[in-house]
């Protein structure tokens, strides 16, 4: 899975100046709130042509765990 374009989806959806660090979390990004979490939900399903469960996306609180989320095929 290419991590890099997670985090440009990242980045546009959550209007950062540059790509957040690859093990960002939603405790350590300040724009990555409760309401920018669903946005970048549905950034990351347009961009990537999927559906995530939506029990899973409260979850998704990591890059890692979207990335796991996508490469695992679960969405």
């Amino acid at each position: 899975m290419d991590q890099d374009r997670i985090l440009r989806v990242m980045m546009d959806s959550l209007r950062l100046d540059e790509l957040p660090p690859a093990d960002s979390t939603m405790e350590t990004l300040e724009k990555w709130d409760s309401l920018n979490h669903l946005h970048l939900m549905m950034d990351l399903e347009r961009e990537f042509g999927i559906r995530f469960n939506s029990d899973r996306i409260p979850d998704l609180t990591s890059i890692e765990a979207i990335r796991e989320e996508i490469e695992s095929g679960k969405t």
